[in-house]
């Protein structure tokens, strides 16, 4: 399979970022809409000579942000910058 991913110039497995909650595999391998076990080798599993694979790569899109608090949870990053303006900026202050 990797080499599959790079001859469609792919990323390779290791490189892909999972969003939380995803655990399932990234790469799949069927022949005849039966998975193959990618740990075992093609002969292992009745895969002839010439036979038809179909490889599936998981692509996940982020849908939405995730919100994350900071240990304050008072503070923001905008409260942060807000202030770093500030300073540089002092007759703008409100």
């Amino acid at each position: 399979l990797a080499l599959v991913a790079e001859r469609l110039r792919w990323p390779p497995v290791a490189e892909l970022m999972a969003l939380e909650g995803f655990d399932g595999p990234w790469e799949r391998l069927l022949l005849q809409g039966r998975e193959l076990d990618l740990e075992k080798l093609l002969a292992e599993q009745g895969v002839g000579s010439g036979a038809e694979l179909t490889s599936i790569r998981i692509a996940l899109a982020a849908e939405g942000w995730k919100i994350q608090a900071n240990e304050d949870g008072l503070t923001s990053s905008s409260d942060e910058d807000e202030a770093a303006w500030e300073q540089t900026h002092p007759a703008a202050k409100r």
